[in-house]
Formats: structure tokens, sequence, C-alpha cells
């Protein structure tokens, strides 16, 4: 339920949904930088707060993806699922 990416520079970006019997399903976003310390990323950044949680036998999560824009070569963009209610799954672009 996670997507990764990196850019021309070295920066990486991670993406995943979170979710706990505490917690809505969420989207959050974490990523570091080339002088970071290896093997170890930024704190995590909430995205989006989900309003809801999907029961069921559902397959959540099925739908993520960071990419980098062709463009610049830098930009992040990342699309994940969410929740809310009432409705439903949606994708949420970022």
């Amino acid at each position: 339920m996670a997507s990764i990416a990196q850019d021309k520079m070295g920066d990486i970006a991670l993406g995943y949904s979170v979710a706990s019997s505490s917690m809505y399903d969420s989207i959050a976003v974490t990523g570091r930088v080339p002088t970071d310390p290896l093997g170890q990323m930024e704190g995590e950044t909430p995205a989006y707060a989900g309003t809801g949680s999907q029961g069921g036998s559902f397959r959540w999560g099925d739908y993520s993806s960071m990419a980098i824009d062709g463009a610049d070569g830098c930009t992040f963009w990342y699309a994940q699922e969410y929740y809310i209610v009432p409705g439903g799954a949606h994708g949420k672009p970022g």
C-alpha cells in the first residue's frame, strides 16, 4: 500500500496509506534527501485524514503511485486511495 520514487537529485519520496483501530484510512508521506543518514527516512507528514474506514474483504491500497514529473525531473506526483463518508473510496492526487 505504498509507492516510492527517486528524483534526479537523489531525493526520495514515499507515500502510503495508514490506518489503525483509532484512525480512519488516511494518507501519509515521508522522504529523504541525500544528506540524511543512511537507512533513515524523515518524519511522517499526514497528507489526508480519512473520514471513514472500508470494511469487508475489499482490496485496499491497490491503487498507489509515486512518479517523477518528466518536465523537470524533480516534482513528485502521488496518487493514493482514501475513504470518505458517505460515498466510499476515491482517488486523491497529491
